[in-house]
């Protein structure tokens, strides 16, 4: 397995309150992870702990191999962060990156570029010359991502990115998150109360829930389709069992039959599980995740 970040049994606590419970996460290298869970579930102090930003109580976490607590500097080198994005708003974007960019290293013309060619990807090149006090929120998200792409980090974590965007502005976000994981192989672990855009997005899903990871899951493992096939005649005894050899999860009345099932193509086994019972109608839904997330969420 292709570890870039493993989580073991970490334990924070804020004073007497147990924010999380010995959560461990193994996460493969070019992963897309989302993070849901209530309003205080643990998933920005879960972020804040693997960036380093909080002291967590128990427990390792490895980044790339490198603890975080023997081997900071190694283990975030290559880690861009959203969490709370903060600005000079009376500068422009440009400068704000430039200034991002000055923090940690000397300003060349090769960073100049840089920056032209990330506000061009997060779609700010048009108004790198305007105040940050001018932008509206989802265009600030946006240069927020941008300063968490200098220098080309590998892991990406991303802390409610979505929140606030309209319609538009959230659907240009996503596209740019997919491209970065599609185009450099980026790890992306974030969090969101938007659940249809972690569904669009996400390869895994981890449910946080009484401080501890719930449930962690492939997506196309999480989230079930209802298979409904329609039959000429009513069901036999033995085509019955046939289908339950198929899938477990299966309802039968006359000549219709229900299927629940992670699989996203089941009709042809269905159809050599009933031959000689021809199909006559056949349809697939997919189970909400709002329904998924209130199922595990316990």
């Amino acid at each position: 397995m292709n570890s870039i970040i493993r989580i073991q049994n970490i334990t924070k606590r804020y004073g007497k309150n147990l924010v999380l419970d010995s959560v461990s996460l193994d996460i493969q290298k070019g992963s897309i992870l989302g993070l849901i869970g209530e309003n205080g579930a643990g998933k920005t102090t879960l972020m804040k702990s693997l960036l380093g930003l909080i002291k967590i109580d128990a427990g390792e976490i490895y980044i790339e191999n490198h603890s975080i607590k023997t081997g900071y500097n190694k283990a975030v080198k290559n880690v861009g962060f959203l969490l709370e994005p903060t600005f000079y708003d009376y500068l422009t974007a440009y400068k704000n990156m430039k200034a991002n960019v000055m923090m940690k290293s000397a300003f060349t013309k090769e960073k100049a570029e840089e920056i032209n060619k990330i506000l061009k990807f997060v779609g700010l090149s048009k108004v790198k010359n305007k105040k940050v006090d001018t932008f509206s929120f989802g265009m600030k998200q946006r240069l927020g991502l941008a300063q968490a792409l200098i220098d080309s980090p590998s892991i990406l974590v991303l802390d409610e990115p979505l929140v606030g965007m309209d319609p538009v502005g959230m659907k240009s976000f996503k596209e740019k998150i997919i491209e970065l994981n599609k185009i450099n192989n980026t790890t992306i672990i974030f969090s969101s109360h938007q659940l249809e855009a972690v569904k669009d997005l996400c390869r895994e899903i981890a449910v946080i829930s009484n401080h501890r990871v719930n449930y962690y899951q492939k997506i196309e493992h999480a989230i079930s389709n209802i298979f409904t096939f329609e039959f000429e005649r009513e069901l036999s005894e033995i085509e019955i069992e046939n289908i339950a050899k198929v899938e477990e999860k299966y309802q039968v009345a006359n000549n219709k039959v229900t299927i629940r099932s992670t699989e996203n193509e089941i009709f042809s086994k269905i159809a050599a599980a009933v031959k000689g019972n021809i199909i006559i109608n056949y349809y697939k839904t997919e189970e909400d995740l709002n329904k998924f997330f209130m199922t595990n969420n316990d």
